[in-house]
C-alpha cells in the first residue's frame, strides 16, 4: 500500500526523478559501464526503424497514392514514435555515459571521490514522456487492433510488428530497463488518444479517405456514425487507455519486487525507494 500511496501525489504528474542511471542500465546493474544497454537499445532501434522503412517501402510499391495514407494509421503514429523513442534512448545513454566519465574524472581530480546520482535533463524528461506514450500506445493498438480490425484481414509480418511485436518490446523493457512508470502519467497517452481522435474528425470532414477509398480510417472511428464513434472514442481514451497504463505500472512494480526478492538487491537501490526520495526532494 506504502508503493500505491506514493504514487498519490501532484508532483508525480511531472518528470522529476533523482537518478539518471536509472535510464541508462539494465534494472540488475549495478555499475556505471553503460555500453551492454547501449548495445540493446541500438539494436531495437535498428530493428523497429528497419520495419518502419519495409512498411513504407511495401505501401509505396503498393500504389505511389497510397504512401501519404500511410500516415493516417494510428498503429503507425505509434511505431513511429517507437522508432523515435528508441534512438533517443540509445542516445541518451551514450551522452550520459560520456558526461558522467568526464565528471568522475574532474570530481576526482578536485575532491578525490565523484557523486552517485544526478537529476534528469530535460532531453531525458522528454524521452521518459515519448517513452510513456509509446509504451501505453503499443499496448493499447496491439489490444484494439486484433479485437476490432484483424476480422477478415490476411496475417503479414508488417501487421505482427505494428500489432504485436511492439508490445513483446514494451513489456521485455518493462522487465528489464530500470525506467521507472509512474501511475499519474497515464494523461499523456490519454492526450495522445485524444489528438488523434480530433485528427480522424478533422481527416473525414475534410473528405479524407482510408487507402481502400472508405470514407473512415478504422471501423471503429467512422465519423459518418458521430455518436457512436464519440462514445467509443471516449470510452477507448478516458477507460481503456488508463487501464493499460494500470496494467504496465503494475508489471513494473511485480517485477521490481520480484527482482528484489530474489537477488536480495539493497532497498536504496530500487526504484521503489527511488519514488519516495524523488517526492522528499520535490
Amino acid at each position: 500500500m506504502g508503493v500505491l500511496k506514493d504514487q498519490f501525489r501532484t508532483s508525480n504528474f511531472w518528470f522529476e526523478y533523482p537518478d539518471q542511471e536509472a535510464f541508462v542500465n539494465f534494472r540488475l546493474s549495478r555499475t556505471n559501464k553503460h555500453w551492454y544497454y547501449l548495445v540493446w537499445r541500438l539494436l531495437w532501434a535498428f530493428y523497429h526503424t528497419s520495419w518502419l522503412a519495409t512498411g513504407l517501402v511495401v505501401t509505396y510499391l503498393d500504389g505511389e497514392r497510397h504512401l501519404g495514407k500511410w500516415f493516417i494509421y494510428l498503429s503507425h503514429w505509434v511505431y513511429f514514435l517507437l522508432a523515435v523513442t528508441c534512438w533517443l534512448d540509445a542516445w541518451m545513454v551514450w551522452w550520459v555515459s560520456k558526461r558522467k566519465k568526464q565528471q568522475s574524472t574532474d570530481e576526482l581530480a578536485l575532491s578525490g571521490s565523484t557523486s552517485q546520482r544526478q537529476p534528469l535533463k530535460w532531453y531525458q524528461k522528454l524521452t521518459w514522456c515519448l517513452s510513456t506514450v509509446v509504451s501505453t500506445g503499443c499496448i493499447m493498438v496491439t489490444l484494439w487492433y486484433w479485437s476490432t480490425e484483424a476480422k477478415g484481414k490476411p496475417v503479414t509480418a508488417l501487421r505482427v510488428h505494428y500489432h504485436g511485436v511492439n508490445a513483446i518490446y514494451v513489456i521485455a523493457n518493462v522487465i528489464f530497463s530500470r525506467m521507472p512508470i509512474r501511475l499519474f502519467h497515464f494523461i499523456y497517452p490519454v492526450l495522445f488518444g485524444v489528438v488523434y481522435t480530433i485528427f480522424t474528425s478533422i481527416y473525414y470532414s475534410c473528405g479524407g479517405t482510408n487507402q481502400n477509398g472508405e470514407n473512415f480510417i478504422y471501423k471503429a472511428v467512422d465519423w459518418s456514425k458521430p455518436q457512436r464513434t464519440f462514445i467509443l472514442s471516449s470510452i477507448s481514451n478516458f477507460i481503456f487507455i488508463p487501464l493499460v497504463h494500470l496494467g504496465l505500472w503494475c508489471l513494473s512494480i511485480v517485477v521490481e519486487k520480484m527482482y528484489n526478492k530474489l537477488y536480495r538487491l539493497p532497498r536504496k537501490h530500487t526504484i521503489i525507494e527511488d519514488i519516495s526520495v524523488s517526492e522528499s526532494q520535490g
